[in-house]
């Protein structure tokens, strides 16, 4: 299920193949619709057999139009939801419950705060002490900041700021050739190409000295950008790799929940993160929507340890088991609690 296209690359003009939306994906989608219309079906048949149910179903309604307008969501989805639940009694409703909440089941929420408890712990007290002395409105800020993200506070830290993806690709594969323990990527967008298969290449490299590679894309996004088994072309190498939350077909929130983050961590002291993801048009080697400007932030020190969390986050929600502790995911171990 391929097409073929060109693109110019310089002075020089490409053909690729292009992947349609792979099988998987469609069998998934299809047993997701089938579950749908065999939801609303049954309610519908409720509807017209059951005595008074439809009451239920009229109440059931108001209070999904009570709860839109009374959620703090923004607008632009308030209003269309609004509609659409309007115009569609049952099915309308029905979809809102299955779509619209971005909540994860209860076995995923334990899991998640499992692979939290066992990140690294650390007392922001005396930083933000000092931050306060400097500024008492960036500290304010800060501390918020901390709350909401559930993140930390760091010094010891170089920042280099990339003001295009080409610029950061160069330094990227130099850090990569450096990697001695590890390498985690998380992308919401990997595609092949020359960003792609640089990184590819050096990633096989250390792969077969006995560096651990861990690779994760986001199943949706990278839909019409690899092939739907993928992960194992890449475990052929010798690279650990999985989707983030793979499409199986559930009548749920499972569309909604993408990761849409950009990180690169590199033995833990050197991490990547931004607004690029690993494709041509990021790097400008293909145009397809004009000269394409996204930044990126190369960070070197303590900071990266938050990087390597988000990751291992990441990367343990989407195993039944658990992964082992690594004693070498933040080299300072001065700031673990034993």
């Amino acid at each position: 299920m391929k097409r073929k296209y060109s693109y110019q690359a310089g002075d020089k003009t490409i053909e690729r193949e292009y992947n349609y939306i792979p099988v998987r994906y469609i069998i998934a989608m299809l047993i997701t619709v089938f579950e749908i219309m065999a939801i609303i079906g049954i309610v519908v048949a409720f509807c017209y057999y059951i005595p008074y149910f439809y009451l239920a179903a009229w109440a059931t309604e108001i209070a999904c139009v009570i709860r839109i307008i009374a959620s703090d969501n923004n607008p632009d989805y308030k209003i269309p939801w609004l509609l659409f639940v309007l115009i569609l009694p049952i099915a309308g409703f029905m979809l809102y419950f299955l779509f619209y909440n971005r909540t994860l089941q209860k076995r995923f929420i334990r899991r998640l705060q499992a692979l939290k408890d066992r990140g690294y712990k650390k007392d922001d007290i005396s930083l933000l002490d000092q931050l306060r002395q400097q500024s008492p409105t960036a500290a304010a800020q800060a501390k918020m900041l901390c709350n909401i993200a559930e993140a930390h506070l760091f010094t010891n830290t170089t920042q280099t700021y990339f003001p295009l993806g080409e610029d950061m690709h160069t330094a990227m594969l130099d850090d990569l050739r450096s990697a001695e323990k590890f390498i985690y990527m998380e992308y919401f967008i990997i595609e092949e190409g020359k960003f792609w298969n640089s990184i590819l290449d050096i990633l096989k490299e250390k792969a077969g000295s006995g560096v651990e590679i861990r690779v994760m894309y986001d199943d949706i996004g990278c839909m019409s950008t690899l092939p739907g088994d993928y992960h194992k072309v890449l475990r052929k190498f010798g690279i650990q790799a999985t989707p983030f939350s793979r499409m199986k077909g559930n009548a749920d929130s499972e569309f909604n929940n993408r990761s849409h983050r950009k990180i690169l961590v590199i033995d833990g002291m050197i991490g990547y993160t931004g607004g690029v993801n690993i494709a041509d048009e990021y790097i400008n080697e293909i145009v397809r929507f004009g000269h394409w400007k996204d930044t990126a932030i190369r960070l070197e020190g303590e900071a990266v340890w938050e990087l390597t969390r988000l990751f291992s986050v990441d990367w343990g929600i989407q195993f039944r088991t658990l992964p082992n502790d690594r004693d070498d995911l933040y080299p300072a171990q001065e700031i673990r609690e034993n």
